[in-house]
């Protein structure tokens, strides 16, 4: 659970600095960091250090759930990460748990609702 605002540490000062004491920063150096790097962070939000977004703890009336991953041509990655995360927010569901799936679910949706779509691969090609 966030205690607060997260503050990266860069001191470069090791375990003699007084802050990493506090579980309010990030600090490669602070005994906190190596329980856990994302501990301390909202679920639902970006980490502010290797930009991984934060899972939200797993409830009892969670679903199983399994993680689904797909390949992306690297020049196109950040552009690729930045839409869904845009399309994300466009829809509401950047701050929910499964927001990736439920963009993706809803765009494959309307996709397959578009008979102008159909073979749109083999025509580009």
């Amino acid at each position: 659970m966030a205690v607060g605002p997260l503050n990266v540490c860069t001191c470069g000062l090791g375990d003699h600095h007084p802050h990493h004491e506090s579980r309010d920063y990030l600090c490669p150096a602070s005994p906190f960091y190596r329980e856990s790097p994302h501990a301390h962070l909202v679920p639902g939000t970006k980490c502010p250090t290797c930009d991984r977004k934060i899972g939200h703890p797993r409830k009892e009336s969670s679903p199983t759930s399994k993680t689904f991953a797909y390949r992306v041509p690297l020049d196109e990655a950040e552009a690729h990460a930045d839409t869904l995360d845009q399309v994300q927010r466009y829809l509401g569901v950047a701050e929910q748990p499964f927001s990736a799936f439920k963009s993706l679910a809803l765009a494959f949706a309307l996709v397959l609702q578009d008979e102008n779509l159909r073979g749109l691969g083999r025509r580009a090609a």
